[in-house]
């Protein structure tokens, strides 16, 4: 019988089902990624001002082009799998049932793609561009050939998520646990080789120096990376099988250690602040954690994936000629109506892009909302505090008072200190109190004990903390609140959302409150006698604390 009739057992001939595999003119493709060129140019076309030194060390996240070019080649190296699916086209039709859930997943990656896209559009918000630019990969995935072409390409949508910057204020707690952290595993690791160094808070000491652990010191910025150059690691060697996400998987856990070991060689050098003070340089030692980190997954993807190279692994195809079958056609009956409505969507992105209209962006409302509070009172008075820049960051219209008023005849003064600040948008710096690093007095003390309390003269719950400073028995009695914050999770998705875009910023701005009373040790008598202190001040302070 001809290839040009029927076949005996019903099928479609080979000739047909190969010009239906054909798919669009290349045209078709070239339009539709100059069309997602011009829709998502924001990605692109946005400002960067990385450097090599901000990028392996300030926190800010990844470079979205870095992100895009991983993307584009996961997608490239995918492309073996991408044909032999154009090839797999099923004789027969598929279930309503299946079909209709094929559109419904279509429509809703879809649909989330589309409310991403003009909802960043509208806010200015580029980061958001990027679960936009997933969400319509994986709806174009799903309307091609269903689960196996986006099982095939979801891999590369999700690495698009990670070129999003962490909302601040899930940024700043991630950076003060990385701190503390950082600081125990280096004093570890210093005692470890012998050295005669000591630990408190954030600061490493002996008797020559004190070094610091900063933000800068965190390692955040390098676990991202190294996370990366797991995936691409991981991708080298995919044929090796599942096993291979375990590169992936150790990419956080190596990034902390070489990090650890870094703060532990600068501290340990005879003048640390040349290598990590404000002046010093630490592109060299950025670089070498990024290289060495580089080699030990590499050679862990080596390793795993000896004896599996050229085998059928998870992404490969099966059968004879490397041609995945499937039972489940693509809901477009020719890749031209699916390229078509590809297309469309591009198209109508592209027109968004240009009509959607910006939001203004936020009032300065913090300059309307400085910090009205006396300076003298019931007998209090104040003078500066100590104040460390590097702990607590910069907070417009701040106020770091140490208060202070007689005791008894045999009493030494009673002493609070007060740090009230608002949220700036204009100094990113002004959020790092929001975080739980509020509940310590700073970089040398150490956090004992947490637990919520209410505060009935000033009708509000706070945080109420312990903390101490080693190797005495001095320790800190810290009440701290967030006057109109709602919690890290909420205040995260404010953030990533660019809630405070008018209209829905809020009428004043976030602030925090932290009162600390000092105990000379940890005696019963002492603390005691330190809450009394701290209520004490709190109602003669009453109706200012209450206005903040």
């Amino acid at each position: 019988m001809s290839e040009r009739t029927t076949r005996a057992d019903g099928s479609a001939p080979r000739s047909a089902e190969m010009r239906s595999a054909k798919g669009a003119p290349p045209l078709w493709g070239v339009a539709i990624c100059g069309l997602a060129l011009l829709a998502f140019r924001g990605l692109w076309l946005a400002p960067t001002d990385y450097d090599v030194d901000a990028l392996l060390f300030l926190p800010g996240g990844l470079p979205t082009l870095a992100v895009l070019a991983l993307f584009g080649w996961m997608v490239y190296g995918r492309r073996e799998r991408l044909r032999c699916l154009a090839r797999a086209a099923s004789p027969t039709a598929a279930s309503p049932i299946r079909r209709r859930l094929r559109w419904s997943a279509t429509l809703a990656w879809t649909g989330v793609g589309a409310l991403l896209f003009v909802w960043a559009t509208r806010t200015g918000k580029v980061d958001l561009l990027l679960p936009a630019l997933a969400a319509l990969v994986l709806a174009w995935a799903t309307a091609w050939r269903g689960a196996r072409s986006a099982r095939a390409l979801g891999l590369p949508a999700c690495v698009l998520l990670l070129g999003i910057r962490l909302p601040k204020p899930l940024q700043d707690e991630l950076l003060w646990l990385l701190q503390r952290r950082t600081a125990e595993s280096a004093a570890w690791l210093l005692e470890l080789a012998g050295r005669e160094f000591s630990q408190s808070g954030v600061i490493l000491h002996n008797a020559e120096h004190t070094f610091h652990v900063i933000d800068s010191c965190s390692g955040l910025n390098g676990i991202g990376i190294l996370v990366l150059i797991g995936l691409v690691v991981r991708e080298l060697f995919r044929e090796a099988g599942a096993r291979l996400w375990l590169v992936a998987a150790v990419a956080p856990a190596l990034a902390f250690v070489l990090n650890a070991v870094r703060v532990a060689l600068v501290a340990a050098s005879p003048e640390p602040e040349k290598l990590a003070g404000i002046e010093g340089d630490h592109t060299p030692q950025g670089l070498a954690v990024l290289m060495l980190g580089t080699v030990l997954l590499y050679g862990l993807g080596r390793l795993l994936s000896l004896g599996r190279r050229g085998a059928q692994g998870d992404e490969t195809t099966r059968g004879g000629e490397g041609e995945e079958r499937s039972d489940e056609p693509s809901i477009a009956a020719e890749p031209r109506g699916l390229a078509l409505a590809t297309g469309l969507v591009m198209a109508a992105l592209a027109l968004a892009s240009f009509l959607v209209p910006r939001l203004p962006p936020p009032l300065p409302i913090v300059q309307r909302f400085a910090v009205d509070f006396p300076e003298t009172k019931a007998g209090w008075t104040s003078s500066p505090a100590p104040h460390e820049p590097l702990f607590t960051g910069v907070f417009a219209r701040g106020f770091h008072r140490r208060y202070q008023i007689e005791g008894g005849p045999l009493q030494a003064p009673d002493i609070v200190d007060v740090l009230v600040g608002y949220e700036d948008a204009s100094h990113p710096d002004s959020t790092r109190m929001f975080s739980s690093k509020a509940l310590v007095p700073g970089p040398d003390w150490q956090l004992e004990s947490v637990r919520s309390k209410q505060i009935w003269a000033l009708d509000r719950e706070i945080e109420w903390a312990m903390a101490s400073r080693p190797p005495g028995s001095e320790r800190a009695l810290v009440h701290v609140w967030r006057p109109r914050d709602r919690g890290i999770g909420r205040e995260a998705l404010r953030a990533l959302l660019g809630i405070e875009s008018n209209p829905w910023q809020r009428t004043r701005p976030r602030a925090f409150v932290q009162l600390i009373v000092y105990a000379r040790h940890d005696g019963a008598l002492a603390l005691d006698r330190a809450k009394q202190r701290l209520d004490r001040f709190v109602l003669a302070f009453r109706d200012d604390l209450q206005a903040l």
